[in-house]
């Protein structure tokens, strides 16, 4: 599974976070624009388990963590 992102022209940073079933979220990548690619390709995916990413978008006021796609391996959305 790829997941890219757009980074706006106030981003100073960007950090993608994981969580498995309802486990705690684990940092997978973070990307700054013009030297970071803001995409991560994840291809540790098991049959019927569900997964969640978070994408985390910080500029000079602080940081959002409201992006959240939550999937399984089969496709469908959890």
């Amino acid at each position: 599974m790829t997941l890219t992102w757009q980074l706006g022209g106030q981003t100073l940073m960007s950090f993608l976070y994981m969580s498995v079933g309802s486990g705690n979220w684990s940092q997978l990548h973070s990307a700054s624009p013009g030297v970071d690619p803001a995409e991560y390709t994840y291809s540790g995916l098991r049959e019927s388990v569900v997964y969640s990413f978070m994408l985390s978008v910080c500029n000079a006021y602080g940081c959002n963590n409201e992006s959240v796609l939550t999937t399984k391996k089969d496709g469908s959305t959890a």
